[in-house]
C-alpha cells in the first residue's frame, strides 16, 4: 500500500490491474472502503501548530472543539504533488476520483502528479462535487471494476456519470462558511438574526450555491431536502443514497424518512470528515444521491 494511504490491505487479485483510490474528501467509513477495495489519500489539517491527517489522527468533533476554543478554523491542504504521485504508484492501472476542481487545488495536484507515468497509467476524474458525491463516484468505479472493465472505460463512466450527482445540504450556522470565507459578513449577520437556513447545493459547474433560503425550524429546512428528493424519485439509481452530517443528532430521523420517500436499496448514514466538517461546520447534514 502506497505511504500516506489508509484503506484495505491491497491483497485482493484485481488491485495487480486496477486500483481505484481517492482523497478523504470523500467521506465513506471503514467498512465502505473495505467492503469496495478503495484506497483514500487523506487530506492536512492544520490546528494552530499541528499537522493532522483528516480521518487519520483528528476526527470532526476535536476539530469543533477547537474552534469554539479559539475562535479559528483549522487550515486544511489538499495532498502535494509529490503524495498523488507516491499514492499513484502501484501495479497495473490506477483510477482516481477525488474533490471537484472548482473547490480544491487536489484535482489540478492529481493531474500532474498523473503525467509522472506512461499515458494510460493512472485515470483522473474530476468529481465536479465533494463528500459522499465523490463517494458515489467512488463505489461506482470499484463495482465497474469488480465487473471486468477496463481502467479507461471507467473512467468514461465516471466523468459521464458526475453530472448525474446530487449534493444538498442544511447548515445549522453560516459562521464556518463566513470564517473560511465562503459567504459576506452580511450574509452571516442575516443568517444569525432572521434564523435563515440555508440549503446548499452542488452546482452543474462543481461549485456551490445557496439553492434555497429558508426561515423557520431546521425540520422544514430538512423537508426541503426530502421534497427534493421526492422530486427526483422516477429518476433515482436505487442501489444507495446517503445521508451524511457532522455531528447532527437527527441524521437517524432523516435517513428514515429518505427510506419512506424513496425506497433506495440502501440509506447509507455517514459522518462528514474533517476537512469537510472544517468548512461546513458542526451539525450540517446532506442528502446525496445519484440519477439515472
Amino acid at each position: 500500500m502506497a505511504e500516506g494511504l489508509t484503506g484495505p490491505s491491497a491483497q485482493k487479485e484485481w488491485w495487480d490491474v486496477i486500483s481505484v483510490v481517492t482523497d478523504s474528501c470523500a467521506d465513506l467509513p471503514p467498512d465502505l472502503l473495505d467492503r469496495y477495495g478503495i484506497e483514500v489519500l487523506p487530506f492536512r489539517v492544520h490546528c494552530g501548530d499541528r499537522e493532522c491527517w483528516d480521518g487519520v489522527d483528528l476526527d470532526s468533533t476535536t476539530v469543533f472543539r477547537m474552534v469554539e476554543e479559539t475562535g479559528d478554523l483549522p487550515r486544511t491542504a489538499a495532498p502535494s504533488v509529490a503524495e498523488y504521485a507516491a499514492a499513484f504508484d502501484r501495479p497495473g492501472e490506477v483510477v482516481f476520483v477525488g474533490i471537484g476542481s472548482a473547490l480544491s487545488v487536489g484535482m489540478q495536484n492529481a493531474l500532474l502528479a498523473a503525467r509522472e507515468y506512461p499515458v494510460g497509467k493512472v485515470h483522473v476524474v474530476d468529481s465536479r462535487n465533494l463528500s459522499t458525491g465523490i463517494g458515489h463516484l467512488a463505489i461506482l468505479a470499484a463495482e465497474m471494476r469488480d465487473a471486468g472493465l477496463p481502467a479507461a472505460a471507467i473512467a468514461r463512466a465516471l466523468e459521464a456519470a458526475a453530472g448525474r450527482v446530487r449534493t444538498a445540504f442544511v447548515v445549522d450556522t453560516l459562521a464556518y462558511l463566513h470564517k473560511g470565507g465562503r459567504c459576506t459578513a452580511l450574509a452571516s449577520l442575516v443568517g444569525s438574526v432572521l434564523r435563515i437556513r440555508p440549503v446548499v447545493a452542488v452546482q452543474p459547474d462543481g461549485t456551490l450555491g445557496v439553492r434555497q433560503r429558508l426561515r423557520g425550524s431546521r425540520r422544514r429546512a430538512l423537508q426541503a431536502l426530502l421534497d427534493d428528493l421526492a422530486r427526483h424519485r422516477e429518476r433515482l439509481d436505487p442501489r444507495r443514497v446517503f445521508v451524511t452530517h457532522a455531528g447532527a443528532e437527527d441524521a437517524g430521523w432523516l435517513a428514515h424518512e429518505v427510506q419512506r420517500v424513496a425506497a433506495p436499496q440502501e440509506t447509507l448514514i455517514t459522518e462528514a470528515g474533517c476537512t469537510i466538517s472544517a468548512h461546513c461546520g458542526p451539525n450540517t447534514i446532506g442528502i446525496l444521491y445519484m440519477t439515472r
